[in-house]
Formats: C-alpha cells, structure tokens, sequence
C-alpha cells in the first residue's frame, strides 16, 4: 500500500533539502576560501614570521622552477620544499664530508620542522617547531657562506628536548668523534636529530610517541657503525671501548623525561 504525501510533509520536506543543500554550499565555500593555491610570488612578510622566522624567500629562480609542490600547500610547507631541492646540491657524494652531514642534517632538522607544524596546525609556532625550522635555516645559509666547519663539533641539545638514550648519544658521539662522518655523514646527521626529536616528544608525550624516533635513531646509528667498522674487528673493539667511556659519562646527565631543559654535550669527549 502506499501512502500519499500530505502538503505538510511536502512543505516539511522541501525545508529540509534546502537545509541541507545550504549546509553543503557553506562546506564547500569554507574549503575554498581555506585551501586557496599558493602565490609564488609572495615575499614573506612581518605578519609570516611567526611561521617563516627568516624573511628571505628561498623560493625563487631556478630553486623555485625546479620544485615540485601540490596546488594546495601552506607557505611554510613551499619554502621546506624549495630549501630541500637546494639541499640536493650539498649532499653529492663527491663533495666533502662536512658538507654532506650538514646538508643532510639541515633536512631532518626541516623534516622534523614540517613533521611538528603539521601536528600542531593550531599552534604552528610551538618551541620545537620554530626552533627545528631555525636550525634547518641556519645550517643552509652555513653551506651558502662556505662555513659548515664552523658547526662541526657543537652538539647542543635544544631546551624543549633533554637527554635520553644515553647508550645511543654514546655510540654517536663516538663515531662522531672517531672519523666515521667520512663514510656516513648522511646516518650520523639523522641519528643525531632523530635523538633530539625522540626526547623532545617523550616530554611532551610519552613513551609511545617517542619510540618510532629512537628506533630510527638506532637503525641509523647501526648503519654508521657498519659502514665505520667495515669488518676489521680491531676498529669495532676501539669503538666498542670509546662507547662504553662515553656511556659512563653521559649516564648521569640524563634529564627526567618530565622536564625538559636540554644540554650541551659538545665538551663530552
């Protein structure tokens, strides 16, 4: 049996799908006005800085033409593309060893910059985030100014990160120290920034979070060790000696995981 709709239920009918088609239209209209494509050829402004600390583009010329980038992206987000195609120059197997690990630790310390925006889009210019994306720019312009060994022997701890792991700081430390950036600058500059960003996500989370980053630390720290020994087995029992010194050294500094103040671990010999 069917039943005839009553001019009320059309009425009430007719109400609801213009309800609901009006929802819709303001849905779409608020996605658009949010997700409107980049203009390239934006300078970063005073208003930009709390995402953009440096007020130089680094899209631009040949950099800007070579990068390749989704219609809809974030300003921040363009500049860590084009900072990282630039990059690329740095990290040529042919070029010095300084220059490799600084290359490369420049992009995780961006990785990690971009990583901390796109978790935290409420508040993009938290400590971590700022600072990691400051470190990234700084190391970039050292590479630009021909100064890359000026930075290689600071090993900072950043005070929104702390530090843990001390077996992992050791063996770091220890290839550091010992030559092995000649043959893997690319996994000591990893490992490093992968320490910092585990701890720093420890204290203001919790194991769990932390975890993914010591495990990567970990493989790249394995990788360097591997490639640093290269089957002599008298140059893994150095190593193993030197971890073990600097393992006892840095164990007492090791911050509770709740308060977060960082170190400077650059005298740690």
């Amino acid at each position: 049996m069917r039943f005839a709709i009553t001019p009320l239920r059309q009425r009430l009918l007719s109400i609801s799908s213009l309800t609901a088609t009006a929802a819709l239209v303001l849905a779409l209209s608020s996605t658009a006005s949010y997700a409107q494509p980049i203009d390239t050829s934006l300078k970063v402004t005073t208003a930009d800085k709390g995402n953009l600390p440096d007020a130089q583009s680094y899209c631009k010329g040949e950099i800007a033409a070579t990068t390749q980038y989704a219609q809809y992206v974030s300003k921040r987000r363009y500049e860590i593309n084009c900072m990282m195609s630039e990059l690329k120059s740095y990290q040529q197997a042919n070029l010095s060893p300084t220059v490799q690990y600084t290359a490369f630790k420049a992009q995780a310390w961006l990785s990690y910059a971009q990583a901390e925006a796109s978790e935290s889009s409420l508040s993009p210019v938290s400590p971590a985030s700022l600072d990691a994306w400051q470190q990234g720019v700084s190391l970039l312009q050292a590479l630009h100014n021909q100064q890359a060994d000026l930075l290689m022997h600071s090993t900072n701890i950043p005070n929104y990160s702390t530090l843990l792991r001390p077996d992992l700081w050791a063996t770091l430390l220890a290839l550091k120290q010992n030559g092995a950036m000649a043959v893997a600058p690319r996994e000591l500059a990893f490992s490093e920034v992968k320490l910092i960003w585990a701890a720093a996500e420890q204290c203001e989370a919790d194991w769990r979070h932390a975890r993914e980053h010591f495990d990567a630390a970990e493989r790249w720290l394995n990788q360097a060790k591997t490639a640093y020994v290269d089957n002599d087995g008298a140059k893994l029992a150095i190593l193993q000696t030197e971890v073990a010194k600097l393992q006892t050294e840095l164990t007492p500094r090791v911050g509770a995981s709740s308060q977060c103040q960082g170190q400077d671990l650059t005298s740690i010999r």
